[in-house]
């Protein structure tokens, strides 16, 4: 049977720095995952979208910890670095968010039947970029939360992983501090996403440890064909511990939590590291900028349900509860999205926290 080790398996970490494609098809499966779940309802979930809720946010944790170098930087110097990477284009599309929500709120206060997104009028939504978590109207370009979240978890692995030559203490740390904010949940909101970020420390440790050991995958097809089916069956249970929404750290039962989470992630790691090489480059193509797509797609998801509702008379409601109409959205979202990428990643890179054309962030 053919050997599915990756190039990169088993070396260490110094033989390996160059960008690895299946890492970049995961980052393009997560941040696909991520915008077909801003498409449709979220008040009243598919048994889908409960599915992909259970992973998709993990599963991006997860690969933010396969391209963590904690011992080439300092902690302090990473901090700086990421500080300006994702904090930002959290500020430029958060203000670009408000700009949206201001126009759209003009735009439709004189109808009969506005939409329910700007009824927290127009305070309400700037201050929330302050506060940097989304619920109640506050992020109007809500996944921003996750770079906020990823900054903090990003920093408090490096420096545990810096600072620390034992495996177990490291592992017992980051097991406290995630913990806790499992156990806290959604009971105590917390600037920042700080609860949700802690809970991510835990999936990015994971994945720096997957790196550490050399990313092992099953030698034989069968073996991978067959762990990979196991994950993707723990998964299809995942409604029973719905729902879940890691941006608002809701997580009901923390081991089942984990034990979904885990499970897909798995399913997708294993899937894209196996998937025929025309389909791991097209993921690997989205996976390089998912940084762009991730600050643009709700504002852009937004934006055509507002015009399609201005254009049609068909309400919001209307289109987040119908498949074919929320798939016209997703079409005509992914038209929009590929040319202002290019535009953004060509001309303003700057907007991106990048002084020249950038990459998914590690």
């Amino acid at each position: 049977m053919a050997n599915l080790m990756d190039s990169t398996a088993g070396k260490p970490l110094a033989q390996s720095s160059a960008r690895i494609q299946w890492i970049d098809a995961i980052k393009g499966l997560g941040i696909s995952l991520i915008v077909i779940g801003h498409i449709w309802a979220l008040d009243d979930r598919s048994l889908f979208y409960e599915w992909i809720f259970a992973f998709h946010v993990p599963l991006f944790f997860f690969a933010a910890g396969l391209n963590l170098k904690p011992k080439i930087t300092a902690p302090l110097a990473f901090a700086r670095l990421r500080f300006q990477q994702l904090m930002t284009p959290y500020i430029i599309f958060a203000l670009i968010g408000y700009l949206f929500h201001l126009g759209g709120y003009l735009l439709t206060k004189g109808q009969a039947n506005p939409p329910a997104a700007f009824a927290d009028g127009l305070w309400i939504p700037l201050f929330g970029i302050l506060e940097g978590r989304v619920g109640d109207g506050r992020l109007v370009n809500s996944p921003l939360w996750f770079l906020p979240a990823l900054l903090i978890a990003l920093v408090a692995c490096h420096a545990i992983n810096h600072r620390l030559q034992n495996t177990a203490a490291r592992l017992a740390i980051v097991a406290m501090m995630s913990g806790i904010a499992l156990w806290v949940g959604d009971g105590m909101a917390l600037p920042f996403s700080i609860n949700a970020a802690l809970i991510g420390l835990l999936f990015i440790q994971v994945g720096f440890e997957y790196r550490r050991v050399g990313f092992p995958l099953p030698h034989r097809s069968t073996g991978a064909i067959g762990l990979m089916a196991i994950a993707f069956a723990i998964t299809l249970f995942a409604p029973l511990n719905a729902p879940v929404d890691l941006a608002k750290a809701t997580v009901n039962q923390p081991l089942l939590y984990l034990l979904f989470a885990g499970a897909g992630i798995i399913f997708c790691l294993v899937g894209t590291r196996i998937a025929p090489s025309i389909i791991q480059s097209w993921l690997a193509r989205i996976g390089r900028h998912s940084l762009v797509i991730l600050v643009t797609h709700m504002l852009i998801i937004k934006a055509v349900k507002v015009g399609l509702y201005l254009i049609t008379g068909i309400s919001i409601d209307t289109m987040e509860h119908s498949v074919l109409l929320g798939l016209a959205v997703l079409a005509i979202t992914c038209l929009i999205m590929l040319p202002t990428g290019a535009v953004i990643i060509r001309w303003f890179p700057w907007m991106l926290g990048q002084k020249s054309r950038p990459l998914a962030p590690h």
